[in-house]
């Protein structure tokens, strides 16, 4: 790893990127929270909560971010928005929403194809 790349990786990671999270499931069929940069194509992370999906995505976008520069690619910027977060709670129980508006999100209804 190029060390000289990760302050700045840092430092750009820290912009207001947006962060999407929704409601999956895993291959046994468990919920699982994903998250996503949607301005950094996979940049994805995913956890048992939106909080942990939102941790483990600061470290993967210092990480994406991070690689970009070492292979002497642009880095997005951010792109203006109200919300950096936004949660989507398709097909899943009430107990799920409240969990995903507790953790300061907003439940976005399911935009189906």
């Amino acid at each position: 790893m190029n060390k000289s790349y990760l302050k700045e990786a840092e430092f750009l990671a820290s912009r207001p990127y947006q962060a999407h999270v929704f409601l999956d499931e895993t291959t046994e069929g468990e919920p699982v929270y994903v998250a996503i940069v949607p301005e950094l194509p996979g940049c994805i992370a995913h956890g048992d909560s939106v909080e942990e999906a939102l941790e483990w995505l600061e470290s993967a976008r210092v990480d994406h971010i991070w690689f970009l520069l070492d292979k002497n690619l642009d880095v997005p910027e951010p792109q203006p928005v109200k919300s950096t977060l936004v949660v989507n709670v398709p097909h899943y129980d009430d107990d799920y929403a409240v969990d995903a508006q507790a953790s300061g999100g907003t439940v976005a209804p399911a935009v189906t194809a």
